[in-house]
């Protein structure tokens, strides 16, 4: 059974049952804000729902967070303006697809806020 994989740039968010991934500070538009994470290779890890947190809102418009599974697009959180917390139903979740055993998971940062970026993104996926 996974018990925790994290990813971190920065200090670590409370331990959880997934995968958390997270970038402190001020964000910027980036491809590969964080390291690649890796499955072990014999486990995969079906999702039950994701929940991402900022800090800091965005001003002017909006963040836009990718994960991504093997650099295919999986989940997509939009903040919009003046907003912290973005969940994504067990249902939106499961309906993208298992990660699979091996895969490489990673977040991209495509957008951020005009006025002010927003600041320190945490992005959780439960099991």
């Amino acid at each position: 059974m996974l018990d925790v994989v994290t990813e971190t740039v920065g200090k670590a968010p409370p331990k959880m049952n997934g995968i958390t991934l997270w970038v402190n500070g001020n964000l910027a538009i980036n491809p590969d804000a964080t390291n690649h994470l890796s499955m072990p290779a014999t486990q995969s890890l079906m999702p039950t729902g994701a929940v991402a947190t900022l800090k800091g809102a965005p001003s002017g418009s909006s963040v836009v967070a990718i994960v991504k599974i093997n650099n295919v697009i999986w989940l997509t959180f939009t903040f919009a303006a003046g907003v912290t917390s973005v969940a994504l139903s067990s249902a939106t979740v499961l309906a993208a697809w298992p990660v699979p055993a091996s895969a490489a998971i990673s977040l991209a940062i495509t957008a951020i806020g005009s006025s002010s970026p927003g600041t320190d993104l945490s992005i959780s996926i439960y099991v």
